[in-house]
This record gives C-alpha cells, sequence and structure tokens, in this order.
C-alpha cells in the first residue's frame, strides 16, 4: 500500500479569493454566527486574511484562514 504525502501550504488572501471568503462568511452569517461582510469590507481588508490548501495528485484544496483572532465583532453573541 503506498502512502500519499502532502503538505499544506499558506499563502496570503488575494483579492482573486474574495468571492469565496465572503461565502464562507455570509453562510456562517446566515446560521447567525457571524456578522455579514460586504464587498466593500472585505477589499479593505482582505490583507488580513490567509488561504491554507493542499495539493494531493494534482488537486487542490483551499481553505480560508483568518489571521488575526476572533473578537465580538467578527462573531454573534
Amino acid at each position: 500500500m503506498s502512502t500519499i504525502a502532502s503538505a499544506v501550504a499558506v499563502r496570503k488572501a488575494a483579492m482573486r479569493d474574495m468571492p469565496n471568503i465572503l461565502a464562507l462568511i455570509n453562510t456562517y452569517a446566515a446560521k447567525g454566527i457571524m456578522l455579514p461582510r460586504t464587498q466593500f469590507e472585505m477589499s479593505e481588508n482582505i490583507r488580513d486574511f490567509s488561504v491554507a490548501y493542499q495539493s494531493i495528485l494534482g488537486t487542490r484544496t483551499d481553505k480560508l484562514i483568518h489571521s488575526p483572532t476572533i473578537n465580538s465583532s467578527n462573531v454573534r453573541q
């Protein structure tokens, strides 16, 4: 049996990542977990996000990571 080695890499988020980040945040906002964000808010704060991705056999899986710690302005209480 062979083992596929894969590593997770992290990079700073770019403007091209904004639609996916907004979708993730606003999905949680619809459930009342986070506050919604607009495209303008994301464009102002994109530098605060990172994207983690993992490549396995030529495919790529991206995960979004927000760099600063979560605080009460991001999560509904």
